[in-house]
């Protein structure tokens, strides 16, 4: 299983611990539009990671995941406190990648990292407010490129 799929799976297993509305969208890249709750992730590149051998490189893949919730009128469900139902989503993404930090084989022993999760504000293409959370995964990969000696 790749790193991609396993975090696109545990966002939407994440995504399922919350109230059934609204309704969370799990998105591959940085979406164009926002309308629901989203949980976006995309690639960040790669690093080296000091536990090379004399035989084989150590690497991390770097992703960054980050949670979008629209306001004002989108976000319509009058019972839910916006930054109550951000603070339980980043809860959950947490919870399920922490619990499951080889990524369903996609990452070694070594785990993974998950940096801080920071909220602020973003604009939209159509003038709308977002509500913005977002964090780095770092997946440790292990024996990825064979040196020859």
């Amino acid at each position: 299983m790749s790193v991609a799929t396993e975090i696109g799976t545990l966002l939407a297993a994440a995504a399922a611990t919350l109230p059934a509305t609204p309704k969370v969208v799990i998105q591959a890249g940085e979406p164009d539009t926002v309308n629901l709750p989203t949980f976006a992730y995309w690639y960040m590149g790669r690093g080296t990671w000091e536990a090379n051998t004399f035989s084989v490189t150590q690497e991390q893949a770097w992703w960054h995941i980050r949670v979008y919730v629209p306001t004002g009128p989108r976000f319509t469900p009058s019972d839910i406190s916006l930054d109550g139902w951000l603070s339980d989503a980043v809860d959950a993404i947490r919870g399920q990648f922490f619990g499951h930090v080889g990524l369903g084989g996609a990452a070694t022993g070594q785990g993974l990292e998950l940096t801080d999760a920071q909220a602020g504000w973003q604009g939209a293409p159509n003038t709308q407010l977002l509500r913005v959370v977002d964090m780095d995964l770092r997946a440790y990969v292990a024996a990825v490129h064979p040196i020859a000696v």
